[in-house]
């Protein structure tokens, strides 16, 4: 989930040229990611990358009613932002948080930190 759209298009290009295989599912902010999740029963995504500054509902506060859910609670969730401080990694260990992705400044350096995160398990649809 991300509040850019250019920033949804390049997440969702390097996932591409990674495995064609792979679902991304895109929301522009955390009320918009809750009601996709709670819309759709059916939708158990493996990955959810939540951007930490969003309007309306911010990525931690949307991890944490993300975690109240039942169907959400396999999936990885990974916060995704230029910058994170101290108070926010903590407050999103507290809640459930998997791991923790800087956003890179070029399309290269995504798709590697990309690579990474799905090598950890071989899972192919997501939410970002």
């Amino acid at each position: 989930m991300d509040d850019d759209p250019d920033d949804q298009e390049i997440f969702d290009m390097a996932l591409q040229s990674i495995d064609s295989a792979i679902q991304c599912t895109v929301a522009n902010d955390g009320l918009e990611a809750l009601q996709k999740l709670q819309s759709d029963t059916s939708f158990q995504p493996d990955y959810i990358f939540l951007d930490v500054n969003m309007p309306r509902m911010n990525g931690v506060e949307c991890l944490k009613q993300i975690r109240k859910m039942k169907l959400a609670e396999h999936s990885c969730i990974v916060m995704y932002s230029t910058t994170l401080d101290d108070r926010v990694m903590e407050e999103s260990k507290q809640s459930g948080v998997k791991d923790f992705m800087t956003k890179p400044s070029t399309l290269t350096a995504l798709k590697d930190k990309l690579r990474k995160q799905l090598s950890l398990t071989d899972r192919r649809n997501g939410i970002g």
